[in-house]
């Protein structure tokens, strides 16, 4: 048997196989390689890594070779048991390779849950599956992931799970809903913003308004009115020097 493997990801060990092809110019002798394999009889196994190059081996067609793609999207849902996979992997299969989903699902099998579910306990943490928050200790640990992360440090696909989910908490959690909405359009900054207020909180408003005009922090605060009906949260990050600054001072001169 002749088969032509195109794997552009480099999932397969090229230690596998019989040859290796990555570049234009070795087209030519492959094909002769192939044409020598069908006379003889032979078993060759070819992997190539280049896409457009794989599409110039339906010339081995004649010679009874069989071509296979491999689809990063495609092992993954095997691995899953799952028939269908998110739009968003179909549309990027780089990202299964980028993420190491065809480790983690090795690592941490899927459970009773969907795909979308196992990426989001995987990638995310267990909190990002559940379909409401209600308590206190919810919430806290909503916002402590956003201190926890930094938005560049994450995968677009993370990046993509976290604002689907929090869309979803808008729908199902009516009495927080306005929270979810008003995070949702900027976490990573607006969960610094809130602890912050909540730290500054023993100190005059006026004086709190004040100090966090800076980099139009008020202004987004001021966005959630009812943000002084949240629980205090038990969460500790760094404020701007500035502001710690502008607090000592006050305090210094009272």
């Amino acid at each position: 048997m002749i088969e032509i493997i195109c794997d552009e990801y480099k999932l397969y060990s090229a230690s596998n196989f019989d040859r290796l092809v990555t570049e234009l110019s070795q087209f030519e002798e492959e094909l002769l390689k192939i044409k020598g394999a069908a006379e003889s009889g032979s078993s060759l196994r070819i992997l190539v890594r280049n896409q457009t190059l794989f599409k110039w081996f339906d010339a081995a067609n004649k010679y009874g070779a069989q071509k296979t793609t491999i689809n990063p999207v495609t092992m993954l849902m095997d691995k899953l048991r799952k028939a269908v996979a998110p739009r968003y992997l179909k549309e990027h299969p780089l990202w299964v390779v980028e993420l190491g989903l065809l480790q983690k699902v090795e690592e941490l099998p899927i459970e009773s849950e969907t795909v979308e579910n196992w990426l989001k306990r995987v990638l995310l943490g267990r909190m990002w599956t559940e379909k409401v928050v209600t308590s206190s200790e919810g919430l806290s640990e909503v916002v402590a992931y956003f201190l926890e992360h930094r938005e560049s440090d994450l995968h677009d696909l993370e990046l993509l799970l976290l604002s689907e989910h929090l869309q979803k908490w808008i729908h199902n959690n009516p009495n927080d809903a306005e929270f979810f909405s008003w995070l949702q359009q900027n976490p990573f900054n607006r969960a610094k913003y809130l602890v912050w207020e909540q730290l500054l909180s023993l100190f005059p408003e006026d004086r709190i308004a004040a100090w966090l005009q800076q980099d139009n922090i008020w202004s987004e605060l001021t966005q959630f009115p009812n943000r002084y009906q949240l629980p205090r949260f038990s969460l500790s990050v760094q404020l701007p020097e500035t502001i710690a600054t502008f607090a000592r001072s006050f305090l210094v001169n009272r």
